[in-house]
């Protein structure tokens, strides 16, 4: 029989190791759940902390090779 996966807690270190295709999906995904419910506070903090990764993501990156996404071009996304 398998053993549950137990999760653990999600660090702001955790989420600067998390490629850009997922932080993408998270902040989407965090967003279709919205659509039915409240977030709870752990979850609002990783939308914020996810969304602000992108866009400290955006900042580094050349001209040319920025995602031009709502989440990552600083500014264009009001966090709730």
């Amino acid at each position: 029989m398998r053993q549950p996966r137990h999760r653990r807690a999600i660090r702001r270190g955790d989420i600067r190791l998390i490629d850009d295709r997922r932080l993408h999906g998270i902040v989407g995904k965090l967003l279709k759940d919205q659509d039915v419910a409240d977030l709870t506070s752990r979850q609002e903090w990783l939308f914020e902390q996810c969304v602000l990764e992108l866009e400290r993501r955006w900042r580094a990156l050349p001209a040319g090779q920025r995602c031009s996404c709502e989440y990552c071009v600083p500014g264009t996304y009001i966090i709730p």
